[in-house]
C-alpha cells in the first residue's frame, strides 16, 4: 500500500488508502505541510527539528527550496 499512496496528495486518497495512511504504525510515510504530498518520513522530508522551516513542521525537497528563495 505504501507504494500506491507514495507521492499522492492526502486529498487524493481513497477511503482505504486514507485508513492505511492514518494508521502510522504500519508505515513510515508522512506529508509535506505545503504541497500535502506523501513521502518517506525519514528519507525525503526536511523536519523542523533539523532545519529552519519558517513555521512548518515538515517540507519536501521542492517546497523546502522554494521557502529558501522567499
Amino acid at each position: 500500500m505504501e507504494d500506491i499512496i507514495y507521492g499522492k496528495k492526502i486529498t487524493e486518497l481513497s477511503k482505504k488508502e486514507r485508513k492505511f495512511y492514518n494508521d502510522t504504525i504500519n508505515h513510515e510515510l508522512n506529508s509535506c505541510d505545503i504541497c500535502e504530498r506523501i513521502y518517506n518520513t525519514w528519507e525525503e522530508l526536511y523536519w523542523d527539528c533539523d532545519f529552519d522551516l519558517k513555521g512548518h513542521t515538515a517540507l519536501c525537497y521542492n517546497c523546502y527550496h522554494q521557502q529558501l528563495n522567499n
